[in-house]
């Protein structure tokens, strides 16, 4: 285990299997590790606001908001970002055909 100094605030994390994410009090999520090279260290992740959960998978993560929506980012092979499809995403991208 090792201490991420400039998370402030996690009440949840979720790991991947190269990375891991936290959502803050705030409502914003960061993430970090090699799975978001994009940018190295600890990085907000853009285009969310008031969430509330997070869960995650070997190569991607989703967010649920406040208000039922689910959004998410990384590896889509088999198109498990569930936005119909097979394109990964270094941003988070709404889930389509939810009741929300």
């Amino acid at each position: 285990a090792a201490l991420v100094p400039t998370v402030h605030g996690a009440v949840e994390v979720a790991a991947l299997r190269r990375g891991a994410c936290a959502r803050l009090t705030s409502g914003e999520v960061v993430c970090w590790g090699p799975s978001f090279t994009a940018c190295p260290g600890v990085q907000a992740i853009t285009g969310l606001a008031g969430i509330t959960h997070l869960a995650s998978s070997a190569g991607h993560v989703c967010a649920l908001d406040g208000t039922g929506k689910v959004f998410c980012w990384g590896d889509d092979t088999y198109s498990q970002l569930g936005d119909g499809s097979f394109t990964s995403a270094g941003t988070p991208v709404q889930v389509q055909g939810l009741p929300f």
